[in-house]
């Protein structure tokens, strides 16, 4: 809620309506529901965000905002039953949608239709109309942030009586003053003489200096706010109003890059206020923020650390904290580490320290200093009592401790021992917790973090995972039992108890490779847990299943329990799919027979996700596992065909006859080919993982080093070799599975790279082809990649379920013709047709895009409908998107002759790695020449 807001609006039941299917039936229930039915229109305002974000373009925001401006201004009133709904009710649901489409208001290019509403709801005799006008200016800004009026209007509103009123004024003074240079330079003024008044309220003066901190940059604006911060400090004003101002300092100073002059500063200040513990707190927690070390120098770090016994004297867990959190970011610095580390015996102490959170952050500090024994032994000394400690404290101190225990037992410097130390501990707070299931789950979670990162400590913690297992999911037979009376009695005095989590089951899936020795097998572990699973459970546990690599024991039997017939067809066929790819697994050793069978199955597997794919609603959800499944396709294709080369071969391999080895090394080239075809598979699944997980693009460029080893072998028996064996590139994985992956290939690598020493060392360098094409040598080369292809095939990515960011790219195509039933008719062919693309970006994704490239391509129409083959050249245009931009604009040029169908696909840049990335937006319109 934000503060300006009257909250007797919140939480208001609504009508659910169904969303409108297109763009003119959405404006007609718009325009019916406020004149006709205005008891849907709360209803229809309240879901009208989630049609404009599918069309966040000019001519549907214009069209929308432009008649919401009338029903701003005069609401309908009507009553429904014992209530008579509020006008400003409605007009609070309007600011809500406003909000809402920010990341797109932008594409509200008529705001001067708004501009009438707003000026003359100023002069509304009802305070809390008012206020909620200044509240739709601010969710406006970027449409309005130029308007003079508007400037004025805010300004004259900043002096009302009405503290609602006022606190609007004031949020939407902060919206307009992180756009507009102007209006920051005439209502520095206004905010001066409000935080210099002795009428105004303390939390008014507060929300006046966080808003300040907020304005847009420039080296004028911050100097006059900064120079008004100070006047405040040199006047006996409330604490919270020095707070606000020491914060609304750090960052002004973090805009203007003058951050080492800021540290100083706040030194300084610290050494003033050295008696006060709650603004001592305060000004560490502002240096807290200034987490830029590579602007510290190192007087500044020793002046910090000696602040040290002032500290610790003040008795404040918050400047504790604080303090600890400025060593945290400092420690990034090497040359700063040295300096910390020095002071290892003071800090130490906070590691004890009463309070849960200090202690937690001393611990993340002690981790990350420069390792040695007394280091190492004071980690493995405090660390338990820590884990002792949590089971008492929130779930966010709990989740914190949690990262500290995984980060240390992931460290390189951590040994083995020291880790199954700690994992033991944790082990120990789960046992002793189980009636807890807050801190269960967490113990779980952390325990399968480390696995991950540390596979031989998967070892150690099945029996605790089992042991759980065993307590929570079978039903003992011996139980008494009781009446339904007697069960609620008990029930009020029993504990919660841990309910199981996929985190339990991901590590009683802990892949083979790591399970260690007399560990029950994973088939008949899961098949005494099965009764007691729920559906969605089961699903859960197939998919950690088919990512851990029991597709045949345990992802197939569950897949093949759900009841396909009661879900929707998508889910059904995705299932199915699941199932195949399962099902391409088998038991035993991976020979011909096997792998003929594994390609048959992934096939279809692939058949039915390219048809979940095409799907016009959902396909984007499919289009990655549909292209990783191509990839195991065309790999098994490969293999499949080789082994039947090999195994075709074998009565001739012993001949010297020459035309029986060109014939082999035909065959060979023939295969050379049909891999090369893995590499342009691998580079489409590639464009496809734009939002994937670290681990996903792990898997990927490992997939690629083996396509690029295969490659190399086969081309070891033809005439022309290459030269170089490819290298394999460290990468840095917290994941078990790319680890035994990255693994096998190592050792594949080294096999190969023996083999081709023999045929290249000196005393062979003028050795022919046809000696290296010997059955040894390809019969070895077989082995080599079946061996790999067992141990990297059979753990499924994440992507392949779920991606983790999102990116959407929408499309909206304008085109000067006039539209009938989906088809736009011109009078004349062979003529240039403009199209104008328009698109709005959306992504979470850290990586941020730049490009944004559109592709045209005009196929022309057969009678029946379907598409001749393009003969022009597709078109692309490249827009550039700046800074803060979503949106783009993009013209092309057609030559129609006859009815046509132009259809648009989308890659894109991103800011960090420059790769080219492939986008799931289309559009596509039909041309019409003339009647025809």
């Amino acid at each position: 809620m934000y503060a300006a807001e009257p909250p007797r609006y919140h939480h208001i039941a609504l009508l659910e309506i169904p969303e409108a299917p297109n763009v003119d039936v959405f404006h007609a229930e718009m325009d019916k529901a406020a004149t006709e039915q205005p008891h849907l229109l709360l209803s229809l305002i309240s879901g009208a965000s989630v049609f404009l974000q599918k069309h966040p373009f000019p001519e549907v925001m214009n069209k929308t905002f432009n008649s919401l401006s009338h029903v701003f201004y005069n609401p309908p009133s009507w009553t429904i039953p014992a209530n008579r709904v509020d006008e400003n009710l409605v007009r609070y649901r309007i600011v809500v949608l406003a909000r809402e489409c920010r990341s797109f208001i932008h594409a509200y290019t008529t705001a001067n239709v708004m501009l009438p509403t707003l000026m003359q709801m100023a002069h509304n005799t009802d305070s809390d109309a008012r206020a909620l006008s200044l509240l739709l200016a601010a969710a406006l800004a970027p449409a309005l942030s130029n308007d003079a009026r508007v400037h004025h209007l805010i300004i004259e509103a900043l002096s009302s009586e009405h503290l609602y009123e006022k606190l609007s004024a004031i949020n939407a003074a902060e919206e307009f003053g992180r756009l507009s240079r102007e209006f920051c330079d005439i209502v520095l003024v206004k905010f001066g003489e409000l935080l210099t008044s002795n009428e105004v309220q303390t939390r008014v003066k507060v929300r006046l200096l966080n808003a300040l901190s907020n304005f847009r940059d420039g080296v004028s604006i911050c100097d006059r706010s900064i120079e008004l911060g100070k006047s405040l400090l040199s006047k006996d004003f409330d604490k919270s109003v020095i707070i606000a101002t020491y914060g609304m300092f750090t960052k002004l100073c973090r805009k203007m890059a003058r951050i080492n002059e800021h540290v100083d500063y706040l030194l300084d200040e610290l050494d003033s206020n050295s008696s006060d513990p709650v603004l001592l707190a305060s000004i560490l927690g502002s240096l807290a923020s200034l987490d830029e070390p590579s602007q510290w120098n190192d007087a500044q770090v020793e002046r910090l650390l000696g602040q040290y016994p002032l500290i610790v004297r003040q008795k404040s867990p918050t400047a504790c904290f604080c303090y600890l959190k400025c060593l945290l970011f400092l420690l990034t610095k090497r040359s700063f580490n040295a300096k910390i580390s020095a002071e290892f015996p003071f800090i130490v102490l906070l590691f004890t320290h009463p309070d849960f959170a200090v202690g937690v952050s001393a611990a993340r500090v002690i981790i990350r200093l420069e390792q040695s024994e007394v280091v190492a032994a004071a980690i493995l000394q405090f660390l338990p009592d820590l884990i002792a400690r949590m089971p008492k404290q929130d779930v966010r101190h709990q989740r914190i401790l949690c990262k500290v225990i995984t980060e240390y037992c992931t460290k390189v410097q951590t040994t083995r021992d020291s880790a199954a130390t700690v994992v033991q501990e944790l082990i120990n707070i789960g046992k002793s917790s189980k009636s807890n299931e807050v801190v269960v789950s967490n113990v779980l979670e952390t325990l399968n973090a480390v696995c991950n990162s540390s596979p031989a400590l998967f070892s150690v913690v099945l029996p605790f995972a089992i042991e759980l297992a065993d307590g929570s999911l079978i039903k003992d037979d011996n139980a008494m039992e009781v009446d339904d009376q007697a069960v609620d009695i008990i029930g009020k005095d029993k504990e919660q108890s841990f309910k199981p989590t996929i985190y339990l089951f991901s590590l009683l899936l802990a892949p083979s490779f790591a399970r260690g020795e007399n560990v029950e097998a994973v088939g008949k572990l899961i098949e005494k847990y099965l009764p007691a699973l729920s559906l969605s459970m089961k699903y859960q546990v197939a998919v950690t299943a088919l990512r851990f690599g029991h597709w045949h024991d345990v992802a197939s039997p569950l897949l093949k329990s759900l009841p396909l017939g009661k879900l929707s067809r998508p889910s059904a066929q995705w299932i199915k799919a699941l199932i195949g790819i399962a099902e391409t697994q088998s038991p035993g050793s991976v020979d011909f027979a096997t792998l003929s069978s594994s390609f048959a199955t992934a096939e279809d597997v692939s058949s039915i996700l390219n048809q979940l794919s095409s799907d016009p609603s959902k396909g984007a959800l499919f289009a990655f596992p549909s292209h990783f499944i191509e990839v195991c396709c065309r790999f098994l294709y490969v293999l499949k065909g080789f082994t039947a080369l090999l195994n075709s071969n074998l009565p001739l391999l012993n001949a010297t006859a020459d035309f029986v080895k060109r014939n082999i090394a035909q065959q060979c080239l023939f295969w050379i080919g049909q891999a090369e075809r893995i590499a342009t598979a691998l580079d489409a699944l590639g464009q496809l993982a734009f939002d994937a997980d670290k681990e996903t693009h792990n898997r990927i460029l490992l997939w690629k080093y083996f396509y690029s080893l295969l490659h190399f072998s086969l081309q070891f028996f033809t005439p022309n070799p290459a030269q170089t064996l490819p290298a394999l590139a460290q990468i840095e994985t917290a994941s078990s599975t790319n680890y035994h992956i990255f693994n096998a290939l190592v050792w594949a690598s080294n096999e190969v790279a023996k083999l081709v020493a023999v045929g290249t060392g000196v005393e062979h360098q003028h050795q022919h082809w046809m000696k290296r094409l010997t059955k040894a040598n390809l019969q070895h080369v077989n082995t080599i990649f079946l061996e790999v292809w067992k141990s990297i095939a059979f753990f499924l990515p994440r992507a392949v379920f779920h991606q983790v960011h999102s990116t959407r790219i929408r499309l909206n195509i304008q085109f000067n013709g006039r539209e009938i039933d989906g088809r736009y008719q011109v009078p004349m062919a062979d003529r240039q047709h403009p199209v104008t693309v328009q698109g709005f970006v959306k992504t979470n994704n850290p990586a941020g895009i730049c490009i944004v490239q559109v592709k045209g391509v005009l196929h022309v129409l057969r009678p029946n409908g379907t598409e001749i083959p393009p003969v022009d050249a597709p078109q692309q245009r490249s827009v550039e998107l700046s800074d803060g931009t979503n949106h783009f604009s993009t013209r092309f040029s057609f030559s129609v002759k006859q009815t046509s169908r132009i259809r648009f696909t989308v890659t894109f840049i991103d800011k960090t790695s420059k790769k080219v990335w492939s986008s799931d937006a289309t559009a596509a319109i039909i041309v019409q020449i003339g009647g025809r």
